[in-house]
């Protein structure tokens, strides 16, 4: 049984000392690629280095989070089409937080815009980050035209209504370690509506800790070998196997990553 971390950050300073034991452990567990995903101008440069250092494991990936569109240099532009042409990898993380209330949303939007277009022009599968704002993700969406490497919404929160919208723009949907939130009853429901063609996994690590190992000891951040307690949960709401879900996440996460190149 093998698992594909479709969204995960492992140049995060929280797994820094301890990040080979972190590869390790993810390939012993199955996981066997994971797509690191970077967001500001300040981390891309150590993606790009651990996709060196872990390749094939690592699946590079380059965008600015919204939640930094206020600390862009003037060239944060041309620097991220400059390693989108120069290295294999995806798009993103980019996207909209409607949440963030210190983001203005036009900035947001703007900023989204350039790096979605980019990763059109690229054919690049794009990693998208919504919160707050799935409406007026899809309006994007639909006025800016389909993505023809596809791309996916990670770590989905979404009403269950919106998924098939998302689908038929060639949008996949993502779940991460929220589903595993007993109370979390509207993820649920997304995770019935979404078709078998579209669903992935991830961990979104270091954040979005299962809920089931909170306060265990010394446990303080996710890591990719846990999207196991992902899939399980994935699974139960489905009423199929953890092999099934593992067998079809895998398959649609290559499908959807096998469209880079440079």
């Amino acid at each position: 049984m093998y698992f594909f971390d479709s969204h995960c950050h492992l140049q995060d300073e929280r797994l820094k000392d301890n990040l080979q034991n972190v590869i390790d452990n993810a390939l012993e567990s199955g996981v066997r690629t994971m797509v690191c995903c970077g967001t500001s101008e300040k981390d891309w440069e150590n993606v790009l280095l651990l996709y060196k250092q872990y390749h094939p494991y690592i699946i590079p990936s380059f965008g600015l989070h919204p939640w930094y569109c206020d600390r862009v240099s003037e060239e944060w532009f041309e620097i991220l089409e400059q390693y989108l042409t120069t290295v294999p990898s995806a798009a993103g993380e980019c996207g909209l937080d409607f949440l963030n209330l210190k983001i203005n949303r036009t900035v947001q939007l703007d900023i989204f815009k350039k790096q979605y277009k980019l990763a059109q022009k690229m054919q690049r599968p794009v990693n998208i980050h919504c919160r707050g704002a799935f409406g007026a993700l899809l309006q994007m969406l639909k006025e800016e035209g389909k993505m023809s490497a596809g791309g996916c919404i990670h770590s989905y929160s979404g009403q269950y209504t919106l998924v098939q919208e998302f689908e038929k723009l060639g949008f996949y949907i993502s779940f991460s370690a929220s589903v595993t939130n007993p109370d979390n009853k509207k993820v649920k429901k997304a995770v019935i509506a979404v078709s078998d063609e579209y669903l992935l996994l991830e961990t979104d690590s270091p954040d979005i800790l299962p809920y089931n190992l909170r306060g265990i000891g010394d446990v303080a951040v996710n890591v990719p070998a846990n999207i196991i307690y992902t899939a399980r949960v994935v699974a139960e709401i489905r009423e199929t196997s953890v092999e099934n879900i593992a067998e079809i996440t895998e398959r649609n996460s290559i499908k959807l990553f096998s469209n880079i190149h440079v």
